[in-house]
């Protein structure tokens, strides 16, 4: 069956209608991003309010490209609202290359970013686990288990201890806080 570029468009349309002013609602998006990336849609479609067929050869740019021929959006923006949907955010990594060998540190040729992207992010857990241990991303995929609970299993994180667990609850506690944290220990050791 050959390509649909209508319906590539309808269903692009309804994406960026989606991000725009949440038509659909915004619980549409993660599948919506899916269904676009994994029937690479985005890269080719009739725009009916254009008059013309747009094509795109990378992901990013059918992203950042205005309505009616993209969906106006950031990548960083679509990731957001995948968040919670492991999936959208394997594909996002893969319809973007997630970057390797491209500098982190630039937004484009000449804008610096403000934080580069961590390396304990979901996305970066679920390229660890697709490349080092694909039976635990498949769990995760199918909402089994978190991304985060997979790299433990897999032996790539580990799990804080009580100790951690209290230096960053520490760092968290404002003084009202920090003083029943230090009463309620004074009271064990007593």
């Amino acid at each position: 069956m050959g390509i649909n570029l209508r319906e590539n468009e309808r269903v692009c349309r309804s994406l960026g209608e989606a991000l725009l002013d949440g038509k659909g609602g915004l619980s549409v998006i993660p599948e919506l991003i899916v269904r676009i990336i994994e029937e690479g849609m985005w890269r080719k479609r009739e725009v009916k309010g254009l008059g013309k067929v747009v094509e795109f050869n990378h992901f990013e740019e059918f992203v950042n490209a205005q309505p009616l021929e993209g969906i106006g959006s950031t990548v960083p923006m679509v990731r957001n609202f995948c968040r919670d949907r492991p999936k959208a955010l394997l594909l996002i990594d893969q319809a973007t290359g997630h970057n390797q060998g491209r500098r982190t540190d630039l937004l484009d040729n000449i804008q610096e970013v403000e934080e580069a992207p961590t390396g304990t992010s979901k996305q970066r857990a679920l390229r660890k686990l697709g490349k080092d241990a694909p039976e635990l991303l498949q769990e995760v995929l199918a909402g089994e288990k978190s991304a985060h609970r997979a790299m433990v299993e897999a032996g790539f994180r580990k799990e804080p201890t009580p100790l951690i667990l209290t230096q960053r609850a520490w760092k968290r506690a404002n003084e009202t806080e920090r003083k029943e944290i230090v009463e309620w220990i004074e009271g064990r050791i007593l």
